[in-house]
């Protein structure tokens, strides 16, 4: 009788050995899903925070180049509207060498005609001497 206790005794004690193998060996297999699950996570996390910096960098770049295309046109437009600026001022500098070409000519057709009054009224009061 003895002997039968003593191997249900050792018969037990195995079976909680084996059995508390099992639950260290289930606690290891839990703990290192646990742990790769905190990796996947991280990484994951990593993932995420480099796709948010990426867009926030992406967005910056369109931004930068709205403003650079929007400086580009004022600064086209400014200088449309300086060539045009340019333009009228030339036309009204061309005009007034015209209008001064005619009064000059004017002038000079006046000079040739008193000149020639001058001459005919010398002739005039020679002769009569």
């Amino acid at each position: 009788k003895e002997e039968i206790q003593l191997l249900r005794d050792l018969q037990a004690q195995r079976d909680r050995h084996f059995q508390e193998e099992r639950e260290n060996k289930r606690k290891e297999i839990e703990e290192e899903k646990k742990k790769k699950v905190e990796e996947l996570e991280m990484v994951r996390k990593r993932d995420e925070a480099r796709k948010e910096e990426l867009e926030k960098l992406r967005n910056l770049q369109v931004e930068r180049e709205r403003i650079l295309k929007a400086e580009r046109e004022r600064v086209s437009k400014e200088n449309e509207l300086q060539r045009q600026k340019e333009e009228r001022e030339n036309e009204k500098l061309k005009e007034q060498a015209i209008e001064r070409k005619k009064e000059i000519e004017t002038l000079r057709a006046l000079q040739l005609q008193r000149e020639g009054q001058l001459k005919s009224e010398r002739e005039r009061i020679r002769k009569q001497k």
